[in-house]
């Protein structure tokens, strides 16, 4: 069967292809991804989304965020976007320039006519100017009325850039124009970028010198997740629904039973679906079934038999040029890579002429495979290139210019033709490499073994000139050695050969010469019998000579006994010259003595010498020691000055908590002069002689730093209590607020509700940006006197992406604005404890009698529904919910947490139950930290806990954080810190990054009870308290609302901004009040 012939227009399955804007309806799933991005985006200028190759990463960015965001998401009030979207190729700057250049992104008005020679404009100034980008945006006037979006596509594209060091420029210009746009918050200029989730970990490796954009990246990243079996079978669902398709009950089950074992990834379903829908076509049936796709080999090996397909169709030079190319295309796949060549670059390396390469490459980009992509046009001759093609319609037009690419990682893993290939190109370029490194260090030429397996590799490999270049080997280098390896050799061979043929003769030569020798000892035999005969004879004459020789004998030795005397004489005259020799040795010795006596004197004076050196060298070395005394003297003076200031500033916070607890006559105003004073002398240590101090002496910087950070909690405890009393102004407007008993911030950030016992409920209206210290808050009454209500509001919410409001009662009743909801439900009888928003505008509600309530909206009428009302089987005490990951957190018994899912159908399942250790009293409040995977738990003990689920394990506790409960717990929107409030009247801010056994808070003490608590920017948040006790004056205590933040800096501007009420010229001048001043 040819697969590449199933497909068909109507087909709703993308394959391979990533899903276009255009393609949203088509898109199903991965709602919680898209609402948390949007989140993020709304409350960042970044976000980067991290997903597996295959997970679909591009598909989502254009088929789930781009249309709503043309819809018109609002950020930072304005609802209109231009979206430019970049692919960075081999030229980032000039790709951003392209993107930015696009008619439907520059163009203001439909008739508005624009330059053709815009890439080459915006390039230049994006090269040249610091603030490239807001410049090309501030000149075409794209900022005034609308939000900039950039998709940057594959950032870890720059990986393989960068291992060219000519790319650096170009790479650093590029992040420089990115960083610029992170930095800056004047414009509405907003960053989504993506990579594989792998490739993040090399960031600091390939990128040490971008700290800011390294920490940027991991601090608000995304994971895209592979698609989960809800969203694919949503997927098949959707489409049967809109009557696109329909599916048999066996293919889904197939589905169900293959993802649990194997999960698939939104390229593999895709891919195999839309092969098995068009074989359906094929046949002429009307529902898709499992035997549609077995056809195409199911989703494990769909992939693999349409490119073996491909590939088995070319004739036998063209498989082998195919081979070549993906070869190439893969060489750098085991580092993460894969290339973006041109044509002409992929004709060189692989000496294949350009039109067969074209021929080929056509079979993969055809849509109905998709298996290579035709990167977008950036480079100048790419764009004359294309001159030529005006008039031609097709979708992909390849020129010798184009660079091609594999379109997605997964078909490395799918096509196992390309895994074989990749395996043989590592290995080739590693023997290759190994070569070529042997001569770069000089290595002796091969021989034996190795010299003939790396001749058989040649000979099977057959390298190229232009297969080496693509590694950066110089091939004649390599060659050359390989050829005078092999030359030697076969010189060596003719020498052994040369050598054996002379053994040879030799031996042969030798066997001729003994037979020879043997002749020649039988003749020498007859020679020596003839000559015996003459022998008897001459021993007759020798006898006669023997007699007169011993005549001869005896004179001889007449003539010895002479010779003996004068030996003798000899002798005597011997001695003589021996004794004068001794005394000649004597001399000698005499002569060698004096020159070791010389030799001693000269080592002595060498000695003395080196002392002298030595000697020098100790008095060099106690100068230095000294020099090092009087500069270590001069820096603990300068550390005490430190320290002196320091304890200055914790005299006056204690001064300043002494006189605001007596808040008479000018007790506040005296207060209030000495946090000024405080803060001026916080602010004078930041200066050169401290912070060089601190930054070249680490021993005494870590006791500065944690003194100084003692200093600050200090201060910042002293200032919120005098803020707290003396700012009238906001006190008159927040003293509106009688009996409050509830918080909650609008998605906009803009309202703030309060609620109260009293049958009311009040808005506060916000200023933006975190602009709190200077600005004047109004409150307004939203509902008053709701006649319905028995008992007082409990629990409240705003809907998402608006201002209705839903709030419960402590009896039990629910209500949407003024409407009461679900009267006639009996059951729920038990106080509104938590409401939570979920996707859709859906609602989850709970009361303290252990019901969970699922309410969905209907988008038409905006009216709510109740899906489900699940019963925990026991009372509630807290409850929070965690958008991330759809889980509720109940408690309900001791020390239990009963973790309970909840789907947007309306699903709300028992989960698990996680016993926290060493927990013995009830638990009074929770929250989720999303961001780290963790929940926050207080007690009816007043213990403080944080619990990992990471790590399944209570990871911080602190037992004696309250005196009695905790009542809330909130978290600033970036996770650094979570604020506390308990029955003890206290308020305790918790530094997250910095929490240790010893670690001690700041605490603010109130004279009420804590209520709630509820951040209204990132570093401001309110709170309400009031009464507990049901006996005493305590009962009619109406309570208070403050305002506190987390930031010394801006605590100090907003106590700058009421100086009138409370300066005191010359404050630390007049005698009057020195006796307050600390020394």
């Amino acid at each position: 069967m040819n697969i590449n012939k199933l497909i068909d227009k109507e087909n709703p399955f993308r394959g391979l292809a990533s899903f276009k804007t255009k393609d949203a309806e088509l898109y199903q799933g991965n709602e919680n991804i898209k609402l948390t991005l949007l989140r993020q985006l709304a409350e960042t200028n970044f976000v980067a989304l991290l997903g597996d190759p295959g997970s679909g990463k591009t598909s989502f960015l254009n088929a789930k965020i781009v249309p709503i965001l043309q819809e018109g998401f609002i950020i930072k009030g304005i609802k209109n976007w231009k979206i430019a979207q970049l692919y960075l190729g081999t030229n980032p700057v000039r790709s951003l320039a392209r993107a930015l250049a696009e008619v439907d992104f520059v163009r203001r008005t439909p008739d508005e006519k624009i330059d053709p020679g815009l890439i080459e404009k915006f390039e230049k100034i994006l090269t040249n100017s610091k603030y490239g980008i807001i410049e090309v945006l501030e000149e075409h006037k794209l900022i005034s009325d609308c939000n900039v979006l950039l998709i940057i596509d594959r950032l870890d594209d720059l990986f393989h850039l960068k291992r060219d060091v000519t790319n650096s420029l170009e790479i650093d210009i590029f992040l420089e124009r990115i960083e610029e746009i992170i930095n800056q918050t004047a414009y509405p200029i907003s960053i989504i970028m993506s990579m594989r989730s792998r490739r993040s970990f090399d960031l600091v490796s390939y990128f040490p010198d971008r700290p800011m954009l390294i920490e940027t990246i991991n601090k608000n990243q995304i994971n895209l997740p592979l698609f989960s079996l809800v969203d694919l079978m949503g997927t098949l669902d959707f489409f049967e629904s809109k009557g696109y398709l329909t599916f048999d009950k066996q293919i889904k089950d197939h589905i169900i039973s293959y993802y649990r074992a194997n999960p698939i990834s939104l390229g593999e379903f895709q891919h195999a679906m839309k092969l098995a829908v068009a074989h359906g076509f094929e046949t002429g049936r009307s529902t898709i079934s499992l035997e549609d796709l077995e056809s195409v080999s199911g989703f494990q090996g769909s992939i693999n038999n349409q490119l073996e397909e491909i590939y088995l169709n070319f004739l036998e030079e063209d498989k082998n040029n195919c081979r070549l190319i993906f070869q190439l295309l893969t060489s750098d796949s085991d580092l993460g890579f894969e290339l973006s060549i041109p044509i002409l670059k992929i004709a060189e390396f692989t000496n294949i002429a350009e039109d067969v390469i074209i021929n080929i490459v056509k079979q993969f980009i055809d849509e109905k495979c998709g298996a290579l992509k035709v990167d977008l046009i950036t480079d100048a001759n790419q764009r004359l290139d294309h001159l030529n093609h005006l008039l031609d319609n097709s979708e992909s037009i390849i020129t010798t210019y184009s660079r091609i690419a594999l379109d997605e990682e997964i078909l490395i893993n799918k096509w196992l033709r390309l895994q074989r290939w990749v395996k043989d190109e590592k290995e080739n370029s590693d023997i290759y490499h190994n070569i070529f490194i042997d001569v770069s260090k000089g290595e002796a030429l091969y021989e034996g073994e190795k010299l003939r397996s790396v001749l058989q590799w040649y000979k099977d490999v057959n390298p190229k000139k232009g297969w080496a270049q693509r590694y950066g080997i110089n091939y004649n280098l390599v060659k050359e050695f390989v050829d005078k390896s092999r030359d030697q050799f076969e010189t060596s061979q003719r020498i052994l050969e040369g050598e054996e043929r002379s053994r040879r003769r030799k031996a042969k030569r030798n066997s001729l010469i003994g037979v020879i020798f043997f002749l020649i000892t039988i003749g020498l035999i007859f020679v020596s019998i003839y000559f015996t005969g003459i022998a008897v004879n001459q021993k007759i004459i020798a006898d006669n000579s023997k007699r007169e020789a011993n005549r001869e004998k005896v004179a001889a030795q007449r003539a010895m006994n002479i010779a003996k005397e004068q030996t003798e004489k000899a002798e005597i005259a011997s001695y003589a010259a021996k004794r004068d020799s001794i005394l000649s040795v004597e001399k000698n010795q005499e002569a060698n003595d004096a020159k070791s006596q010389a030799v001693n004197a000269l080592n002595q004076a060498e000695k003395a010498r080196g002392e002298a050196q030595v000697l020098f060298k100790r008095q060099t070395d106690l100068k230095i020691k000294l020099k090092e005394s009087e500069n270590d003297i001069a820096h603990k003076k300068v550390e005490f000055r430190y320290y002196a200031i320091l304890g200055r500033i914790n005299k006056i916070c204690s001064q300043i908590l002494e006189l605001a607890a007596t808040p008479v006559g000018d007790n506040l105003k005296i207060a209030a002069n000495l946090s000024a004073l405080g803060y001026k002398l916080l602010n004078s240590l930041d200066n050169s002689k401290y912070n060089d101090l601190i930054q070249n002496f680490p021993k005494s910087s870590l006791k500065m730093k944690s003194e100084l950070s003692e200093s600050r909690k200090n201060l910042i405890e002293a200032m919120g209590n005098v803020f707290e009393k003396l700012d009238s102004k906001l006190n008159k407007e927040l003293s509106k607020i009688q009996f409050g008993t509830v918080l909650d911030l609008n998605d906009s950030k803009s309202k703030l509700a309060i609620g109260t016992d009293q049958s009311e409920i009040f808005e506060m209206n916000l200023p933006s940006e975190n602009k709190f210290y200077e600005a004047d808050f109004q409150i307004f009454i939203r509902y008053t006197n709701l006649r319905e209500i028995t008992s007082g509001i409990r629990s409240m919410k705003y809907i998402s992406k608006g201002d209705d409001l839903f709030y419960g009662t402590v009896d039990g009743q629910l209500f949407h604005n003024t409407n009461r909801k679900y009267a006639s439900d009996n059951n729920s009888k038990g106080s509104i404890i938590g409401m939570f928003n979920l996707i859709d505008g859906d609602i989850l509600f709970s009361n303290s009698i252990g019901q969970l309530i699922y309410s969905q909206k209907n988008p038409s009428s905006g009216d709510y529904t109740q899906l489900s009302s699940v019963d925990t089987k026991h009372d509630i005490n807290v409850i929070d919910y965690s958008s991330k990951s759809n889980l509720i957190a109940i408690n309900g018994r001791l020390s239990e947490l009963e973790l309970w899912s909840c789907t947007i159908d309306g699903d709300v399942n028992f989960k698990e139950k996680i016993r926290i250790e060493g927990l013995n009293s009830k638990i009074t409040s929770l929250k989720f930290i999303d961001a780290k995977n963790q929940i926050l738990i207080g007690t009816q003990q007043g213990t403080f806990l944080i619990y990992s689920f990471n790590e399944d394990k209570v990871i911080f506790r602190n037992k004696s954080a309250h005196l009695s409960a905790i009542t809330v717990l909130s978290l600033d929107p970036l996770s650094r810190f979570v604020v506390s409030g308990g029955r003890d009247n206290k308020i305790i801010v918790w530094d997250m990054d910095i929490l240790m056994d010893i670690y001690v808070p700041v605490v603010h003490q109130m004279n009420q009870a804590i209520q709630d608590i509820e951040f209204i920017g990132n570093d401001w948040f309110i709170s309400l308290s009031r009464g507990q006790n049901k006996v005493g004056t305590d009962r009619y205590s109406a309570g208070r609302m403050s305002l506190w933040s987390v930031n010394l800096d801006l605590f100090a501007k907003r106590l700058a901004n009421s100086e009138e009420i409370w300066l005191i010229e010359d404050f630390e001048d007049n005698d009057e009040y020195h006796k307050y001043i600390p020394n």
